[in-house]
C-alpha cells in the first residue's frame, strides 16, 4: 500500500465531510484511511461510519478522549502505507496530493516531504498562500528552490520556534518514523511540535516542493482557539523536547534556540489560559525559569513591540483566549471599547441573478438595520451574471461587521434544471451541502425585514427540518377548478387541487398546511443527516411540479414542520389572485390585513418594483431600496416601458415610451438570433 492517512477526529461534524471528500477522491487510489475518533459527542463517529460502509478503504477506530497526539501515535502503530500524511478533520486537501506526492518519494528516497499550504477562512473562502521557502529566507536566510533536498543540520541558524512546527504540511516515510521510534507526545495540546522537531532534526534528506496541497481553516472554537486548561501539557512537552534533545546529543547545540522556543511556548499557552487558572500557571513559571528568564517571558506576555509601535499603534492581544484590542502611545497601553453583539451571530441565505440584485440589496439591507446586535453570516448564492464590482458593492453595504461568502450556483447545477422556471429557485433545496452550519434562514430576494430577526431564529427545530408559514394565497386559488398552471415545459397544465391531490397524493390536512418557501427557517443538520437533499433534487429531476422547490419541500418535509404565525411571511400577493375572491375569501383576507398590521417579513409575491401604486406596503420596500447602491437602478420592467427593442426575421424595431420610432432591415440573422 502506498499512503496512510492518518485523521483524527473530535466533535467536527460540520467540516467531516468535506475533509473526507477531498481525500477519498484522490486520483491515487492505492491507499488506506485511518480515523481515530477520539470521543466524539456529535454526529461524527456516525459520519466516519457512513463513510466506511461506502469506502472499504476507510478504517475507524475509536478511543476515550486523549487528545491528537495519542490517536496518531495509535493511527501509527496500524498503518500499512509506505508512506504517512496527517490530516485534520476541519481541514482539506488538493486532489492530485497523493499522486505528486508517491512521485517525488519514488525519485528520490527522501525521508520527508515539505509542500506549501493555504489558509481559508471557515467556510473555505478567502484562501491565503504560505510558502516554506519565505518563511527560510525570512527566519533562517536559507535561500531554497523548488525540488531541493536539503537537511536542518546544513542550517546554520539555530531556531526551534521558527522552524514550523505543523505537521500536515509534510509527508513521512513510513519506515523512517518507526524505526526512529517518532511519537507525538500524549497530551492534548502542543502535542504535534514533539513530533515535528523530532522528525525535522532526525532526518537526512528532506524534499521542499513549492506547490499548495494543503488547506488549513481558522475557525473559532477550535483547539487552537480557544482557552482551556489543556494549555498546562505545555510544562510536560517542554519536558519530552528536552529529553528528545539530551538522548540524541542535540541539546548543546540546540539550548540557546531551545530556550528561545520555551519563553515563545510558555507565553503563547498563556494567552490562552482561563482567567481563574492565570496564577497558577504564573507560578510554575517562575519554579522552572530563572528570574530573567522570567522577566523575558512576562515581557513577551505583554506583546513586543518596536520603537515606532511604542508610539503609536493599534494592536490585539490574547488574553484569557480573548482577543482584545489595545491602543499604544507614547509607551502606554488603553484598551478600547470591543463591539458586542449580545445575541450572537445568524446565518442568513439568499439567491438572485443580476436581474434581481437590486431587490436583494434592499432585502439585505433592511436585515442589517434592524438587526445592529448580531453578527449575520450571510451566503449569498448567485450565478455568473452578478459580476466582481456587484459583489464589492454588496459586501462593502454589508460592512466588516458580519460576513458574507458568494457561492457560484453555476458550478454546482450546470443546466441541470431547464424550463419556465428560474434556476435560482432551485437553491434553497442544496443549502445543507453549501452551508456547514446546523441552522439557516433562508429569504427570497422580494422580502422586507421590518424588525428584529432573534427570536425568530432561536426557534426550537428539535427533530422537525424547518419552521415556515402556510401559503394562503395559494390555497384559495386552489379551490378554484378552473384555475390551471403548468406543469412541464411541454404545456401540460392541471388544476392546483388536481396536482395537489393526484400527483402529490396530499390530503385535504396536508393541502391546507402547504407553506410558502420565501421564508424558512432551514435545521440543515437533521437534513443531512436523513440524506434529503439528494432525494429532493433526484424527485426534481424525474418529475412535472407546479412550484418545484414549494412541491418538493412540502412532500419531503411533511409532517415534519412547525408552522408559524403569518407575520413571519407576510405575503402580499398579486391582482390575479385578489379578483379570483368569492365574499368569504375577501372576508379572510381583511382579516389577515387586520391581524398582520406589524408584520416581522413581508414577502412581496406581487412585486412593489413593478407597480409600487397598487402593492400594499410597497413603501417599505423602497425605503430600504433608496439605502442602497441600487437605489437609482430602473427595473427591467420599467427599461421596457422607456426604451425596447423588437425584432421580426428581416427588421429590427426600436420603440420610445411605447411607440414604434424607427426600423431598419436586418440582413445578418446572428444579429437577429
Amino acid at each position: 500500500m502506498k499512503f496512510s492517512i492518518i485523521v483524527p477526529v473530535y466533535n467536527v461534524e460540520k467540516f467531516l465531510r468535506e475533509s473526507l471528500d477531498s481525500i477519498i477522491s484522490q486520483t491515487l487510489k492505492d491507499f488506506e484511511v485511518i480515523c481515530v475518533n477520539d470521543g466524539s459527542t456529535d454526529n461524527s463517529l456516525e459520519i466516519l461510519k457512513e463513510y466506511a460502509n461506502k469506502d472499504s478503504r476507510i478504517k475507524v477506530i475509536s478511543q476515550e478522549n486523549q487528545g491528537q497526539g495519542v490517536a496518531r501515535n495509535n493511527a501509527i502503530d496500524i498503518a500499512q502505507g509506505k508512506y504517512l500524511l496527517f490530516v485534520d478533520p476541519d481541514d482539506f486537501i488538493e486532489s492530485n496530493t497523493l499522486e505528486v506526492l508517491y512521485n517525488k518519494f519514488h525519485e528520490t528516497d527522501v525521508d520527508i516531504i515539505q509542500f506549501d499550504y493555504a489558509t481559508c477562512k471557515e467556510d473555505g473562502t478567502h484562501k491565503r498562500v504560505e510558502t516554506f521557502k519565505k518563511r527560510l529566507k525570512k527566519y533562517f536566510n536559507y535561500s531554497i528552490k523548488n525540488n531541493q533536498i536539503f537537511n536542518w543540520h546544513e542550517i546554520k541558524k539555530k531556531n526551534l520556534e521558527k522552524m514550523f512546527l505543523a505537521i500536515w504540511n509534510k509527508a513521512y516515510k513510513t519506515s523512517f518514523i518507526k524505526e526512529h521510534h517518532i511519537k507525538f507526545a500524549p497530551t492534548k495540546t502542543g502535542e504535534d511540535n514533539v513530533f515535528s522537531i523530532s522528525s525535522n532534526l532526525l532526518a537526512n534528506k528532506i524534499l521542499y516542493i513549492n506547490k499548495v496541497f494543503y488547506f488549513y481553516r481558522t475557525r473559532t472554537g477550535s483547539a487552537v482557539t480557544k482557552a482551556s486548561n489543556d494549555n498546562f501539557d505545555v510544562f510536560e512537552n517542554m519536558k519530552i523536547l528536552k529529553d528528545f534533545l539530551v538522548t540524541n546529543n542535540l541539546y548543546e547545540e540546540y539550548k540557546s534556540s531551545f530556550d528561545g522556543y520555551v519563553l515563545s511556548v510558555l507565553s503563547w499557552h498563556f494567552s490562552k489560559i482561563p482567567h481563574e487558572s492565570s496564577e497558577k500557571y504564573l507560578e510554575i513559571c517562575r519554579e522552572i525559569l530563572d528570574q530573567e528568564n522570567y522577566e523575558l517571558f512576562l515581557h513577551k506576555t505583554k506583546g513586543e513591540l518596536s520603537i515606532l509601535e511604542r508610539i503609536f499603534s493599534i494592536k490585539n492581544r490574547e488574553i484569557n483566549g480573548v482577543k482584545i484590542k489595545y491602543l499604544t502611545i507614547c509607551g502606554k497601553n488603553f484598551k478600547l471599547k470591543q463591539k458586542t453583539y449580545t445575541h450572537g451571530e445568524m446565518n442568513i441565505a439568499l439567491g438572485f441573478d443580476k436581474r434581481y440584485l437590486p431587490h436583494g440589496a434592499a432585502t439585505i439591507k433592511s436585515i442589517i438595520e434592524n438587526n445592529k446586535n448580531v453578527r449575520i453570516n450571510f451566503l449569498i448564492m448567485i450565478n455568473n451574471s452578478i459580476n466582481g464590482l456587484d459583489k464589492y458593492l454588496l459586501k462593502n453595504m454589508i460592512g466588516k461587521q458580519n460576513t458574507v461568502q458568494f457561492v457560484d450556483m453555476d458550478n454546482l447545477f450546470k443546466n441541470q434544471f431547464e424550463g419556465c422556471w428560474s434556476t435560482a429557485m432551485y437553491y434553497p433545496l442544496i443549502l445543507s451541502s453549501i452551508c456547514k452550519d446546523d441552522k439557516i434562514l433562508f429569504l427570497d430576494a422580494d422580502t422586507i425585514i421590518t424588525g428584529n430577526l432573534v427570536d425568530f431564529y432561536k426557534t426550537n427545530l428539535s427533530n422537525i427540518y424547518c419552521a415556515a408559514v402556510r401559503d394562503w394565497g395559494l390555497n384559495i386559488q386552489r379551490k378554484k377548478s378552473n384555475i390551471t398552471l403548468k406543469i412541464n415545459n411541454n404545456g401540460a397544465t392541471m388544476s392546483i387541487a388536481d396536482f395537489m391531490h393526484k400527483k402529490l397524493k396530499f390530503s385535504e390536512s396536508d393541502c391546507l398546511n402547504y407553506f410558502n418557501s420565501g421564508v424558512l427557517l432551514l435545521n440543515l443538520k437533521k437534513i443531512r443527516k436523513d440524506n434529503l437533499e439528494k432525494q429532493m433534487i433526484q424527485y426534481v429531476e424525474n418529475n412535472d411540479l407546479m412550484f418545484p422547490d414549494q412541491d418538493v419541500l412540502n412532500l419531503f418535509f411533511k409532517d415534519c414542520v412547525k408552522l408559524l404565525p403569518y407575520n413571519y411571511n407576510y405575503q402580499i400577493v398579486g391582482e390575479y389572485v385578489i379578483d379570483i375572491f368569492d365574499e368569504e375569501d375577501k372576508k379572510n383576507y381583511n382579516m389577515y390585513i387586520r391581524e398582520n398590521k406589524k408584520p416581522l417579513i413581508i414577502h412581496f409575491i406581487n412585486k412593489p418594483f413593478r407597480n409600487i401604486n397598487k402593492v400594499p406596503l410597497g413603501d417599505k420596500y423602497y425605503f430600504y431600496r433608496n439605502k442602497t447602491f441600487w437605489a437609482f437602478t430602473i427595473d427591467e420592467c420599467l427599461r421596457k416601458k422607456i426604451i425596447r427593442l423588437k425584432f421580426s426575421t428581416k427588421k429590427c424595431y426600436l420603440y420610445l415610451l411605447g411607440s414604434k420610432i424607427f426600423e431598419i432591415n436586418i440582413k445578418n440573422k446572428e444579429l437577429c438570433n
